[in-house]
Parts: C-alpha cells; structure tokens; sequence
C-alpha cells in the first residue's frame, strides 16, 4: 500500500473515531457522492480503499447493496451523475470513467482527455459530458465534450480561456456542435459552433445585451435553423431575439415581446422572420421600423393556437395547429389551396 493511499484511509479512520461527520453511507469509504432521483429516492456511491471497489450503500444505514466494479486505483474522484442518476463519470487513476450502477461495470475508460485536477465535469442532457478547468483560466484554451453514446472525445478550442460551454446540440448529420458560452465574469453571453472533425470555431454570435439592461442577460437561449445558415440568440427575460447569419452578419435585433424563443422560421433568402401563435407575425428584415416591436405584417392565421411554423418557398409559410396544417403567403395573409 503507497503512502497516499494509507493517509487517506488514515483520514477516514479519524473521522469515524471521532464519531463521523460524514452521512451514514460516506462512512464505509473515502470518496463518496450522491443523486438524487426524479422521485425523491437517493443514491450514494462509494469507493472503498480497503476493499478496492465502487458500491452502492444504503442511504441511511451504510450498508452494501450493490457493487459497481471491483478495482484497485491510487486516485478517485467521482465527479457527476448523468440526469436519471444511472451513470456515473469521474476519474480513476490517471484516466476518467464511466460506470453504470444499475447493471455495473465500467462502460469506458477514456484516456484522450488529459488528466485535470480538481476538473470542472458536468452532464449536458444525457448524452454529453463537459470536461474543463475547475475554476479562472485554463491553461490551454480547449475544453472537452465526451459524447456518451458515441464513446467519443471532441477537444474544442475555445476563444477565451475563461469560458465553458452549455447546453450543447451535437449536430451528427451537420457534423457540428453548438453550445452557450458561459464566462467568469462576464456580463454577456454568446452562442459559439464548432465542427466536429477537428474541434474548430465556426463562429461566436454574441447577446447585445450586457447584465445591466436586463437581469441574467447572459443566460441565452438559441436556436440554429435553415439547414444551419441562421443563427438566433435570445437573452433570458430580455423580450429580444438577435438574428445572425452564419458567417456572423447580424440581420437583425427584434423587440418581440417574447422572454423565451418563439415557434418561429426564417425565410431561406434571410429576408423574412415569422412568429406564429395567436397570430402570424412577419418582419421584413432588409426594411426594419425604427421600433423593431412593430413587424410588417401581422395576420390573423388559423384560428387556433398554432404547434409549428416552417417556411415552403420565399413568401409561404406552413403552420400547425391541433386541426392540421394550412399554407400562407406571408405577404397577403391568404390562406393558400
């Protein structure tokens, strides 16, 4: 047994003597950490030095239910449960993992990504994990994506060495990932797309809102649309959405009285912008009112709520309600054969 390994068994030992400040289930082990389920039930995991596995315990009691892999490491940290609480990634030794603790064992060792201490890991969804710097700048401006069902490591080489990304779309028929780019420090937000055969910037399409216009102007929701050739940003609560081309134009910034991204399309010429619910609304883009809260045209539509809207050609719209879909010219506001 290495030195290492003995003061943290040592340290674990004290703490249990000492009449143990760590939850009944952290008792057994040294590197503990739990999830919480949808319904309210937790699960704890838990690596044992002495016995050199990870198990599942007991939440009140401590006691072993289950062991996930049996193997013998000199480091662990067990840094982030997937959303359901079944998988569980972290680092082992010089490597990361991931383990599924309902069926047990180890689903990958993946050793493409440098070893981090203290890294910064999150889950994206449920398919994506996010692997950086804990916190300040990174030594090196890349920050790792490992995509879960494709057992694949993306190194993405960031712009700023102070940013992470989230909320990714890994686009596989594009061959893209898109993501919001979050700083330290930073009062405003962006949208950045990568490619995924070698990791590099497509393009940043920032938030022109900075924290003092609107509260957690930085928090951005986006949407990539039209075969990817437009990009739109929407600061959280601004009631603004910002409409980029792809090479990072800006066509346009709406007041559209919306605090989330609408169901909404754009034309494939990049001239029109439609919003449709209660109504269809239209801005012509190249032509914009000094107050861009007033579009075009507004048009009354379906006489329902409307699910979906896609453009046909450069002035027909199709939308989608709970009676199915009907075709507008958006210029006239006719309801089209």
């Amino acid at each position: 047994m290495n030195l290492r390994r003995a003061l943290l068994m040592g340290l674990t030992a004290g703490l249990l003597l000492a009449g143990s400040l760590l939850p009944a289930a952290a008792q057994p082990g040294i590197e503990n950490t739990s999830c919480t389920r949808a319904d309210n039930s937790v699960v704890y995991a838990n690596y044992n030095y002495r016995d050199d596995a990870l198990t599942l315990r007991d939440p009140r009691t401590g006691a072993l239910l289950f062991v996930v892999e049996a193997f013998a490491t000199d480091y662990i940290n067990l840094k982030a449960w997937s959303p359901d609480c079944r998988y569980l990634f972290g680092q082992a030794g010089q490597a990361y993992a991931l383990w599924d603790t309902v069926t047990g064992g180890r689903l990958a060792t993946i050793t493409d990504i440098p070893f981090i201490l203290a890294p910064e890991i999150a889950w994206d969804d449920d398919d994506y994990i996010t692997i950086s710097h804990g916190l300040g700048p990174m030594p090196e401006p890349v920050f790792y994506v490992y995509n879960v069902p494709g057992r694949r490591t993306l190194a993405l080489t960031v712009p700023d060495q102070v940013c992470r990304l989230r909320n990714l779309v890994w686009d596989e028929e594009h061959q893209e990932v898109w993501g919001r780019s979050q700083c330290v420090a930073d009062l405003t937000g962006e949208v950045q797309g990568y490619r995924l055969t070698d990791g590099s910037l497509i393009g940043r399409y920032p938030s022109l809102l900075e924290q003092t216009d609107v509260e957690g102007a930085y928090q951005i929701t986006f949407d990539v649309r039209e075969e990817r050739q437009f990009v739109l940003v929407a600061p959280f609560r601004s009631e603004y959405v910002m409409i980029y081309r792809r090479d990072g134009t800006l066509l346009a910034n709406l007041h559209t009285f919306h605090t989330y991204l609408p169901r909404h399309a754009i034309s494939p010429d990049g001239r029109y912008y439609v919003i449709a619910q209660n109504q269809l609304r239209v801005w012509d883009l190249t032509a914009l009112a000094a107050d861009t809260s007033q579009p075009a045209f507004t048009w009354a539509g379906p006489d329902r709520v409307m699910q979906s809207v896609r453009f046909i050609d450069a002035q027909t719209v199709e939308t989608t309600t709970t009676a199915g879909t009907q075709r507008w010219n958006i210029l006239t506001g006719a309801l089209l054969p």
